[in-house]
């Protein structure tokens, strides 16, 4: 099936559909949980992609024959 000019990705739209309802439910029900569970999946993909960086700057860290540590400052909530 054809929109316009673009094909339509079903596994895309069928996924879409059956977790943004699940997403809702969560959320009405237990708000909370839903925004903690919505936080710790923002800071797993955010370290997923930033890890390449990261382990680029401790590599970059002086060799003082100690075990290399860096703190990352990602700012707070807002």
């Amino acid at each position: 099936m054809r929109v316009g000019k673009q094909k339509v990705r079903w596994p895309f739209v069928l996924a879409f559909v059956s977790i943004v309802p699940l997403a809702v439910l969560i959320a009405a029900w237990q708000p909370f949980t839903f925004i903690h569970l919505t936080n710790r999946l923002g800071d797993a993909v955010h370290f997923a992609l930033m890890r390449a960086s990261y382990l680029a700057k401790v590599e970059a860290l002086p060799a003082t024959g100690q075990p290399r540590f860096a703190v990352f400052h990602r700012g707070g909530m807002v």
